[in-house]
């Protein structure tokens, strides 16, 4: 259930701001490598949105030497969005090429898994974001260049700071892994994964957030 405080600061859901605060309600063990798994944007679709009401796969295509052993399959998610029904369907495929190779003989249930990480995504109207499990491998931009930081993990950090009042230049000039410059897109990619951790974690716990961290400055970039 969402809190009192919850109900009162969220933003319309066709609003600037709606991307930030879905971003803001995942957990830690909902993130993989800054991207929310589908069992997290589960919870979150039914917390923000309203009871999943069915999930319907259909396989589009069968895996076959023919097409590269290549699944397709299409997955139609509904969920009741107050006193109306909000439906979506979406498409992905797996194959060797775009899987890690110990995983693609399940190439049905990655590319189902996949399919309804993209619904439930599309359902939030979650904007430069990808499922974890559609990670696969996907364009450069999504999974960072020369070891930097990828769009997505620069947009949860923006998000998580701003949630908890933390200022973004102090807590991570405070880093001991990396030397903070100013810019964001300078964080190496696995340093991003584990601030976002940290930040999450003192998300659970606000008591944990030393005060010399407090004081989230919206121009910090200026």
């Amino acid at each position: 259930m969402l809190s009192e405080e919850d109900i009162k600061e969220k933003p319309d859901i066709n609003s600037r701001d709606w991307n930030e605060y879905v971003l803001s309600h995942f957990g830690p063990d909902e993130l993989a490598d800054g991207n929310p798994t589908v069992d997290g944007l589960r919870r979150v679709s039914g917390l923000l949105l309203g009871p999943i009401i069915s999930g319907i796969a259909k396989v589009i295509q069968s895996p076959n030497p023919q097409n590269d052993n290549r699944c397709v399959v299409e997955y139609t998610c509904t969920i009741m969005f107050g006193e109306r029904l909000l439906t979506q369907t979406s498409v992905a495929d797996c194959y060797p090429g775009n899987c890690d190779h110990r995983f693609a003989v399940y190439s049905s249930a990655i590319a189902e898994t996949r399919a309804e990480g993209r619904s439930l995504r599309k359902l939030l109207k979650l904007r430069k974001v990808i499922a974890a499990e559609e990670a696969g491998l996907v364009p450069l931009e999504e999974t960072g260049v020369n070891g930097k930081i990828t769009p997505t993990q620069m947009n949860f950090i923006e998000t998580l700071c701003q949630r908890n009042d933390i200022n973004v230049p102090v807590y991570l000039g405070a880093a001991k892994d990396f030397n903070f410059n100013g810019k964001l897109e300078e964080i190496p990619y696995k340093s991003a994964v584990a601030v976002i951790s940290h930040l999450s974690e003192m998300q659970r716990n606000q008591a944990s957030i030393n005060v010399k961290f407090k004081g989230y400055n919206s121009n910090w970039r200026k």
